[in-house]
């Protein structure tokens, strides 16, 4: 009976810590400590070398290493801020020597978890990472911090399946269980399936006692499972304005800088790093949350050095839990970001898609001097270079001359007007496709 009582205490409690309207997440790839005053020991030759333009530190750097395609380690040159990823040919030739004249500032972190577990794979069209247990499947709402339900241990089934890694594993767990399993809940590192019994009792509320760390996540299988009868339970809560990406949280760490790094904050006691870093998230001058004990401090950096993150060799032999430091950085924020009615969550950018027809045999009235043209490489296919159209900013038409692809940014309307493509040209089938964003298009 111990472990209903303790699900029970957790589920029964009201004052709201984590409130709806900010999602945070982290890297999905996990990263190394970063290494100051280093340098690749193949230097120019340690691999393939891709350069990410300028980043406000290795946090974004590493994140930048993270979205690419193939990016084993992250390397920032402090002066310039450049951002450089690589593709090792080797583990040794990545691995780190004592920096040469000239190369003082680097900054390098190595993403330690790249490779990708059976239910996780790559799209080939968009080269971004997408699981098997995708929401086009198995939809789910935000990940809920400190909330109970407001049937307590009545408002449904509870099924123990045991410790487990993550919410994200637990959810995995319900999507599996489509019929019986309508809400992913974790108490601590244990993980509940929950059948509810009706939409009343399974209603989240605020809890108070955040030392529970309790998790849940509402799925909806049965969205897919149209021939049974299946109670619909509500996604979540009330739409998100506000998502941060953050850096890993750094342990028994400190800043280069001190107390001198930046504008420190105290906004008292709050028990746990995600509560802190969500305060840093919903406050536009933090760069990034500070905790101190059970303290959490608020930190507006002065400089890009100031705020590097190092180990804290005293407190790392310490056993006193009470002097405890932990670092995690807000990367960068996403405003606008909603939930929609299948749980998935959305953003505030307008769709852009194709506005009529593929146009066949068909040029510009101004051909090429249409616009702003650039050629998209790689691309064999309309569908595919219409993908390319709508990743630009300002692209209005994709364009086919026979195997290579281009992206028109149109000057004006008229300049952009279809017409027939004259004879020398047909071996070729040039195809245009005209793409709207939101309410704009150059269609006729």
């Amino acid at each position: 009976m111990e472990r209903p009582i303790l699900i029970y205490a957790a589920i029964c409690c009201w004052i709201c810590i984590i409130s709806s309207h900010t999602v945070l997440e982290e890297f999905y790839c996990k990263d190394s400590n970063v290494e100051y005053g280093r340098s690749l020991k193949g230097g120019n030759a340690a691999g393939f070398f891709d350069n990410y333009g300028k980043t406000k530190n290795i946090q974004e750097c590493t994140l930048k290493c993270c979205d690419a395609k193939k990016c084993n380690v992250a390397v920032m040159d402090g002066r310039t801020k450049i951002c450089m990823g690589v593709r090792c040919f080797n583990e040794t030739s990545c691995s780190t020597v004592p920096a040469t004249k000239g190369e003082e500032e680097l900054q390098i972190a190595h993403l330690t978890g790249r490779s990708l577990d059976k239910n996780v794979t790559i799209d080939k069209k968009t080269a971004k990472l997408k699981s098997n247990f995708t929401e086009d499947r198995c939809p789910t709402n935000e990940i809920m911090y400190n909330m109970k339900l407001s049937g307590g241990l009545h408002a449904g089934r509870f099924t123990d399946i045991g410790r487990v890694r993550s919410i994200k594993t637990c959810v995995r767990y319900c999507c599996g269980d489509a019929t019986e399993c309508d809400l992913a809940f974790m108490l601590g590192k244990r993980c509940y399936l929950v059948k509810c019994y009706n939409e009343e009792k399974c209603s989240p509320l605020p809890a108070s006692d955040y030392s529970f760390e309790q998790k849940m996540a509402f799925v909806s299988p049965w969205l897919f499972d149209k021939r049974k009868k299946i109670m619909k339970v509500p996604s979540g809560l009330q739409q998100h304005h506000l998502q941060c990406t953050q850096s890993k949280v750094y342990e028994k760490s400190k800043l280069f800088g001190g107390n001198d790094a930046g504008k420190f904050t105290h906004v008292g006691k709050v028990g746990k790093m995600h509560i802190c870093s969500k305060m840093c998230c919903e406050n536009h001058d933090c760069d990034l949350a500070y905790m101190f004990g059970k303290d959490c401090f608020l930190v507006k950096c002065y400089s890009e050095k100031g705020c590097r993150v190092v180990p804290d060799e005293d407190l790392r032999k310490s056993t006193d839990s009470s002097l405890d430091k932990q670092i995690q950085y807000v990367i960068k924020r996403k405003f606008g970001v909603k939930v929609g009615e299948d749980g998935k969550i959305q953003d505030g950018k307008e769709t852009c898609g194709i506005d009529g027809n593929v146009r066949n045999k068909t040029i510009l009235v101004k051909g090429m001097l249409a616009g702003s043209l650039k050629r998209q490489r790689n691309v064999k296919e309309m569908n595919h270079c219409l993908e390319k159209c709508c990743s630009e900013k300002r692209c209005h038409v994709a364009m086919t001359m026979g195997p290579i692809c281009y992206s028109m940014e149109c000057a004006n309307k008229d300049g952009c007007k279809p017409k027939a493509a004259p004879k020398s040209m047909m071996n070729q089938n040039p195809t245009i496709a005209y793409v709207k964003r939101g309410s704009i298009s150059m269609a006729p």
